[in-house]
Parts: structure tokens; C-alpha cells; sequence
């Protein structure tokens, strides 16, 4: 697969898990609506990513190259690299905390609101950089 196509898979699965978090999010379930919050950054950070060809296998490698490749740079505003790492943090929470965590419903829309805007900022960020790679 041409790495164009798998970055226009990333941004696609990124808006369509944005609407799973919707879909989500009406039906009261907050830590599912929480985990498709970070899933939707993830894919688009991952399409980023691909466009300077960094990858890794795991979320802290992707965390990792956002930062370092991204926000150190200056190419996205340091707000969304921590509302990135924020959202990890409350989507490891979420999943896997033994003892009980609880979300309300308004600071997980606030949330979902934020990573609209930050998935359609990493979208519009990475198509200028396809659009400057075939220049």
C-alpha cells in the first residue's frame, strides 16, 4: 500500500472513531466515549507521523515522535500535545485502572469538543505536508 493511501486511512478511521465518540457519548457511555477520544488523536497523530515516514508500534513511541518531530518544532501548538498526553492519561485511567473511575458527562464533551478541533487541525496540518512532499 502507498503510504498516501495508508495516511488517508489514518485521517479517515481518526474522523469516523470521532463519531463512534459521539454515538458514544449520547448513549451515556463516558469511559468508551473517552477511549474513542484518544483513539481518533492517535489515528490522526499516526497520519502525521507518516508524512516526515515515523512510525512506531507503540503509543508512547507515537507520543514520543509527536512531540519531538511536531510540537518541539513548532509545527503544532503545544496545546494539543497536552491535551494528547492528557487524553492518553485519562483512556489508561478509563481502561485499565483497577479501582473505579468516574467521568461526568460535561468535562467528557468539553473533551470531545477539544479533539474535534485538535483532529481537524492535524488534518488540515497533514494535508499541507503531503501537499508540500509532492512539490
Amino acid at each position: 500500500m502507498k503510504i498516501i493511501n495508508f495516511i488517508n486511512y489514518r485521517l479517515e478511521r481518526a474522523n469516523e472513531t470521532i463519531g463512534e465518540a459521539e454515538s458514544n457519548l449520547n448513549l451515556n457511555y463516558l469511559k468508551l466515549t473517552v477511549n474513542r477520544i484518544y483513539y481518533a488523536m492517535f489515528y490522526a497523530v499516526e497520519a502525521l507521523l507518516l508524512t516526515k515516514d515515523i512510525s512506531s508500534s507503540k503509543h508512547s513511541g507515537v507520543r514520543s515522535f509527536f512531540h519531538k518531530d511536531f510540537i518541539k518544532e513548532g509545527l503544532v501548538d503545544i496545546k494539543y500535545g497536552e491535551f494528547y498526553d492528557e487524553m492518553f492519561n485519562k483512556r489508561e485511567a478509563g481502561d485499565y485502572e483497577v479501582k473505579p473511575v468516574k467521568f461526568t458527562k460535561e468535562e467528557v464533551e468539553l473533551w470531545l469538543n477539544y479533539a474535534k478541533e485538535f483532529v481537524l487541525e492535524i488534518n488540515k496540518l497533514t494535508k499541507n505536508l503531503i501537499n508540500e512532499n509532492k512539490k
